[in-house]
């Protein structure tokens, strides 16, 4: 018998590394002065902890390129995202056993927003000075570099 080598077909692979993200609109902390809704702009850059899949077509190039679908965990203090991030987008596998994800695109996560119809410059009077926010999702964009687990 002879051993013939075969590539081809679809791989899924898991890894885990370092991504960081951005909205399209930047985060901002709100806050009161003069009776007077202010806010100030937070960093733009979200590290994050992100655990991918990927999904590629197996060869046998040290380069190959495929999909990515991701989840990230903030790894910030003071509130600048406090929810887990999901990630969508392309990626780029380099090696063969040991592999290292290049991984960008979509991402979507949680911000804070002013609510109830307010918006910073408008007049806000109240005793405790604490600005109506909310929580919600918004979209930005992601990039990810991760280790991959397993063969």
């Amino acid at each position: 018998p002879i051993d013939v080598v075969v590539s081809g077909g679809i791989d899924v692979n898991a890894s885990v590394g370092l991504s960081f993200g951005a909205f399209s609109k930047p985060l901002e902390e709100y806050f009161v002065r003069n009776d007077v809704i202010a806010a100030e702009q937070k960093d733009d850059i979200l590290p994050m902890l992100t655990s991918y899949v990927h999904f590629y077509k197996r060869t046998n190039n040290p380069i190959t390129f495929g999909g990515s679908i991701g989840i990230g965990f903030p790894i910030v203090g003071g509130g600048s995202i406090s929810s887990i991030s999901f990630m969508v987008g392309p990626s780029v596998i380099i090696g063969k056993s040991n592999r290292i994800i290049l991984s960008g695109g979509i991402m979507t996560g949680q911000a804070e927003r002013l609510s109830q119809g307010y918006s910073v410059g408008d007049s806000f009077v109240s005793e405790v000075d604490l600005v109506p926010t909310k929580s919600q999702y918004e979209f930005g964009y992601f990039l990810g570099l991760s280790y991959n687990l397993g063969r």
